[in-house]
């Protein structure tokens, strides 16, 4: 098949690193793959196979108004379906806002077809748009000829009609090698947990560093690691210092290696208050990391089995999230426990199952 992969952007993040990965597999798998960004030309944050075409259209950007908004997303729409044209697509796959919307409209009585696809929590990301926005968003995916989300949760707040045209589909986990050993100290003597992510308040991490200020004179062989970069950076300091926490919590910055500052660790704690499948959580259960998880609308309920391979707490509860790390932090043999649980759980997300979830959507539309 002729796949295109229209997206916001190649930057940091793990849509735009899903949309990298599954291009590859496609690629390797021999369909022809292209990618479309509505922005301008840059360098792919992450690694791109090189059988897949990278095109930018240079149109995104902020609009003033609503006729101003009007006259661009009708711009944006017409150049996406004169590449849909050029290329001769049969599948353009929207990932996630505002392109889950462009793809079904651009398609609008062309052969190719038009997948829809949500990154995050569907209300989330519908919360997140003016009015008009979201009347467009909702019309277009009526006219999407199938819809993929990653959890049974953002599923389950679609239309009964958009749910028929709805495929359940996680995130693949890319291979890993490392191992990690959560139940005995690093060479430092050292224990670490570890948060993956950017600095955004939608992570919760000011919460994560409110619970670690209550408990971690109780715990003095841990250190708290939050990796990522972003706006929240100079408020998480502040808290740091306020709190007493320097030498005990660091921001060391977003790192290209996730896999071994996750295997170097013995806890991986997420306290998202929304997320849509968190890729974070799935990698650092494939090396064997126990888990805390915040149990937000969408994805950390269809990976983590609580009890088994870790903890689901509710979102924003400071003291839920100091207890459950103490309750890991002080207990070696139930992390080492969980953590053979939490490697096991992941496979469920190995890549060739998910590709066979992508295949099958793939495969209906062209009989259609």
């Amino acid at each position: 098949m002729n796949i295109l992969i229209l997206i916001g952007g190649l930057q940091m993040g793990g849509g735009e690193r899903m949309a990298c990965f599954l291009a590859g597999r496609w690629a390797e798998a021999g369909h022809a793959v292209s990618i479309l960004t509505l922005d301008g030309p840059h360098r792919p944050y992450f690694e791109l196979d090189r059988r897949v075409s990278l095109h930018h259209l240079g149109v995104s950007g902020p609009s003033r108004g609503f006729w101003e908004m009007l006259v661009y997303f009708r711009h944006r729409i017409g150049k996406v379906r004169r590449f849909i044209q050029s290329a001769d697509c049969d599948v353009v796959i929207g990932f996630g806002s505002p392109c889950m919307a462009l793809a079904p409209l651009a398609v609008a009585g062309l052969r190719a077809k038009a997948i829809s696809r949500e990154q995050s929590d569907p209300l989330f990301t519908e919360r997140e748009m003016g009015k008009l926005k979201r009347t467009i968003h909702r019309l277009a995916l009526r006219r999407a000829d199938a819809i993929v989300v990653q959890s049974d949760a953002a599923r389950a707040v679609l239309g009964a009609g958009q749910r028929r045209r709805t495929s359940v589909i996680p995130n693949p986990i890319r291979p890993v090698t490392s191992r990690a050993a959560p139940g005995v100290p690093g060479a430092d003597g050292r224990y670490k947990m570890v948060a993956l992510g950017r600095l955004d308040p939608v992570k919760g991490y000011e919460m994560l560093l409110r619970a670690w200020a209550r408990i971690h004179s109780r715990l003095p062989q841990w250190v708290l690691v939050i990796h990522g970069e972003g706006a929240e950076r100079d408020h998480l300091e502040s808290i740091i210092a306020e709190a007493g926490l320097a030498g005990r919590a660091f921001l060391p910055g977003s790192t290209d290696e996730a896999e071994a500052r996750l295997a170097e660790a013995h806890l991986f704690v997420l306290t998202s208050r929304n997320e849509g499948f968190p890729n974070s959580l799935c990698e650092a259960m494939a090396v064997g990391l126990p888990v805390v998880a915040t149990d937000c609308r969408c994805g950390p309920a269809d990976i983590v089995r609580p009890g088994q391979d870790g903890l689901l707490v509710p979102v924003d509860d400071i003291a839920a999230i100091a207890d459950a790390l103490l309750s890991l932090a002080s207990d070696p043999e139930r992390r080492t426990a969980m953590g053979a649980e939490a490697r096991e759980g992941a496979a469920r997300f190995e890549t060739g199952k998910i590709l066979a979830m992508w295949d099958a959507v793939l495969d209906r539309l062209g009989k259609g």
